[in-house]
């Protein structure tokens, strides 16, 4: 999965009641994805934002503890549990496949 991109989107020539949508890599000529049927809009730039979505993820699992946090440390003592852990779950669930 190419994640280093723009991703765009694109509306297909598709009549109002049927909407289709491409989400494709900025100066790729295919389509990375198809999405139709209900919200196809939203879920289409959702699908666009992945890339920055997994490099904020990224940012935030290497975070520094702050003074504010209540939710305790990781081993080190350096990192804070509330947003660090939910990071690395979403990057351990991006890159697996899953």
């Amino acid at each position: 999965m190419n994640t280093q991109e723009n991703w765009e989107v694109t509306k297909h020539a598709t009549p109002e009641y049927a909407p289709q949508y491409g989400v494709y890599v900025e100066g790729e000529r295919n389509d990375f994805c198809i999405v139709k049927g209900e919200d196809a809009e939203a879920k289409a730039h959702l699908i666009a934002a992945v890339p920055k979505l997994l490099a904020a993820c990224r940012h935030g699992a290497a975070s520094i503890h702050h003074p504010a946090c209540s939710h305790g440390k990781r081993g080190d003592g350096n990192t804070c549990e509330c947003h660090v852990k939910k990071c690395q779950e979403a990057i351990d669930e991006a890159e697996s496949g899953d």
